[in-house]
């Protein structure tokens, strides 16, 4: 890896084996990655969210490329990638709101029925609030 080149995160997961599994995929395009975060998420996954997730790095003369073969993968996989280009401002902070606050409060109240899914999926930004709905 060249010095000058840093690395800058692409993606976040909830889980390590995610991340690993995008990690294979982006290796087997010959573009380097690196898993981060990925033992004190498993130490105690609860502190998953706390830390961002296990984040996805590559460096950052590859990082478009390496964006545009996640994006394909999650296209045709339909599996969400937790973090992407923000449209607008560009900042590598989108995450995806996969409940309401109602529905978040229904799940905590019928612990039973679990967490009900969305019909929608939102992207919205962490540094400039612009939203996307897919």
């Amino acid at each position: 890896m060249d010095p000058s080149d840093p690395l800058i995160t692409i993606a976040s997961f909830a889980l390590p084996v995610e991340a690993h599994l995008a990690r294979t995929k982006l290796e087997s395009e010959g573009i380097e990655a690196h898993v981060a975060d990925e033992n004190i998420v498993s130490i105690n996954w609860l502190y998953s969210n706390a830390v961002g997730g296990v984040k996805l790095q590559v460096p950052e003369s590859q990082a478009d490329r390496a964006r545009q073969i996640l994006q394909a993968v999650r296209s045709a996989s339909g599996q969400a990638v937790l973090m992407m280009p923000c449209p607008k401002c560009q900042a590598p902070a989108v995450a995806v709101e996969t409940a309401t606050g109602w529905q978040r409060f229904l799940s905590l109240v019928f612990l039973l029925f679990g967490s009900p899914r969305p019909s929608h999926r939102v992207w919205k930004c962490r540094k400039c609030g612009h939203t996307v709905t897919e």
